[in-house]
């Protein structure tokens, strides 16, 4: 047989079998599901562990799954909960610690919308802008953003509570 009419057989098995790519991944998958299979993948998933490569891994990630306990277990205590605080201010709206107890000063530790004692403040912003408004309770918060922050929407929400009582 010359080198084109092996070709052509080969090419005429493959097309009887199934053909090509997808008659590959077959092979491979049922392979990979046989016994000889799994001990092969076993024997390599050995080799690496013992090798220098596998040991590192195995300390890189046993060290990061350790931090990332700590940090989690940190960010639950008093400090823990002060120290996110302050980042989420910095990091979202810009805010130090000194401008936010500014801003609960010049409230008066009341809601900027329902003026009620704030036990749990929610930092208002202008989502076009990202200007600090002031600081809501969680209801005055969510009711700002159930309404998309439309001054017409509040408006008519609270005329048709006026006329419906």
């Amino acid at each position: 047989m010359s080198q084109t009419e092996a070709q052509k057989s080969a090419q005429a098995a493959r097309r009887a079998s199934g053909g090509g790519k997808a008659a590959q991944d077959r092979a491979s998958a049922k392979y990979r599901a046989s016994a000889k299979g799994k001990a092969a993948r076993a024997r390599a998933n050995a080799r690496y562990q013992a090798s220098p490569e596998g040991l590192a891994h195995r300390t890189r990630y046993a060290a990061s799954t350790e931090r990332k306990a700590a940090r989690a277990k940190h960010r639950v205590t008093p400090v823990g909960k002060f120290q996110v605080f302050e980042i989420n201010q910095r990091y979202n709206y810009g805010l130090s610690r000194d401008q936010y107890d500014t801003l609960v000063i010049s409230q008066s530790g009341l809601c900027a919308g329902c003026a009620l004692q704030l036990i749990e403040c929610h930092t208002d912003h202008c989502h076009k802008t990202g200007a600090v408004r002031g600081l809501l309770c969680p209801g005055c918060n969510f009711a700002a953003g159930f309404l998309l922050d439309d001054p017409d929407r509040c408006d008519s929400l609270a005329e048709y509570l006026r006329n419906a009582a």
